[in-house]
């Protein structure tokens, strides 16, 4: 082996574990995350009313995904309306937010809600009505549906 065993060591130079390449880190960080959501639901499971799967699903999402504020709003047919559950604030607090309403039909993105939309990008955060703070802010809608029956949208942003 001699000479060609120590020309191939020094052409392979070692890695730091710090040095791992950028796809191995984004494999990390999915693993985290996907570990994050298993134990979200294992939470969620441990919950035996709606108000407690609510509000654990809305901290979860803050303390565990790592969002900065969330919010829950469920879906009622008879009214077409979301109603909200609860929510967490920029100062990481939980608030009960059941006094808070979405009317469908005067909700902007309720159009592609009702095209299928899974996901709405950048829907502003002044209605029903911003809090002090709120102004302006954006969040990402995910749609809560299963087999095209409308359960509600969680917000989240950062």
């Amino acid at each position: 082996m001699g000479r060609m065993g120590a020309a191939s060591r020094e052409q392979s130079p070692t890695r730091e574990p710090s040095e791992a390449p950028s796809d191995l880190r984004k494999i990390q960080k999915d693993h985290v995350m996907f570990h994050n959501v298993l134990e979200l639901l294992g939470r969620v499971t441990e919950n035996d009313t709606v108000d407690g799967i609510c509000r654990t699903i809305v901290e979860g999402v803050r303390n565990q995904l790592g969002f900065d504020r969330s919010g829950l709003f469920l879906w009622d047919e008879k009214t077409r309306s979301f109603r909200g559950t609860f929510g967490t604030t920029l100062d990481k607090t939980t608030t009960d937010e059941h006094d808070l309403f979405w009317y469908g039909d005067d909700w902007a993105p309720t159009k592609q809600i009702d095209a299928g939309a899974t996901f709405i990008h950048g829907e502003k955060l002044d209605q029903p009505a911003a809090r002090p703070g709120d102004q302006n802010l954006r969040a990402e809608l995910v749609v809560l549906r299963c087999r095209e029956k409308l359960y509600g949208n969680l917000s989240v942003d950062n």
